[in-house]
């Protein structure tokens, strides 16, 4: 296990995944003078969809694009490279297909600022 995620051990948290509508949803709740920091996602498309993920409502990269089922996985097993939001912003994911995703999202969320 990398240093940086040594440090956060104890603080990583879960949260589930399961959508099914075309809209944007909510992964990680914002919460006031936080940053979340995702280090692993891991979701099941059953259909095909077109996935952003989002810091509130900025997207973080290009829709990614999926014609039929698949999975998608994020891992920074070192702990060096999580996905950031910005300060007091929510981790979303905008969805344009009304299909089933399901998975889960690992993160912690707290003011520690990385040197």
């Amino acid at each position: 296990m990398g240093q940086k995620l040594l440090e956060w051990r104890g603080r990583i948290q879960e949260a589930s995944v399961d959508v099914a509508t075309a809209a944007t949803h909510e992964l990680v709740a914002a919460v006031s003078g936080k940053t979340v920091r995702v280090y692993k996602i891991w979701l099941r498309l059953n259909a095909a969809n077109n996935v952003t993920f989002k810091t509130g409502t900025t997207a973080l990269h290009g829709r990614l694009d999926y014609s039929a089922s698949g999975e998608i996985i994020y891992d920074d097993p070192d702990g060096a490279f999580p996905i950031t939001c910005t300060v007091s912003q929510a981790f979303n994911m905008t969805l344009t297909a009304a299909a089933q995703v399901s998975g889960r999202v690992w993160y912690t969320q707290d003011a520690y600022t990385a040197t």
